[in-house]
């Protein structure tokens, strides 16, 4: 597809990007999309992670479910939502390398 995410950037996205469906992360007041944002965010940040870095993250987690606008985003964001939709719904299966079926 062309992407090219940073690595560091992706992973952090993709192992945080359901943690607002956790407690004590989780705020009925907002969507979890928002909530895992939120505490990635300032896991980056507490880490020394650069503000641009933090914000990418945060972006790619708060639209990981959002049709229409994460392949209109950054590499990262892009790469999140495809991710999510690979895993959740085998989206783009056929089109990886390997036999997936071992």
């Amino acid at each position: 597809m062309g992407l090219q995410p940073d690595p560091e950037l992706l992973y952090l996205s993709a192992m945080f990007h359901d943690t607002g469906l956790l407690l004590p992360f989780s705020d009925t007041q907002q969507r979890f999309e928002l909530d895992g944002a939120d505490h990635a965010r300032e896991f980056l940040r507490d880490r020394g992670f650069s503000r641009s870095a933090a914000e990418a993250v945060w972006t790619a987690i708060a639209l990981h479910t959002t049709p229409g606008l994460p392949d209109r985003m950054g590499p990262e964001t892009a790469a999140t939502h495809y991710g999510v939709l690979t895993d959740a719904v085998g989206w783009g299966l056929d089109r990886l390398a390997g036999d997936p079926g071992g």
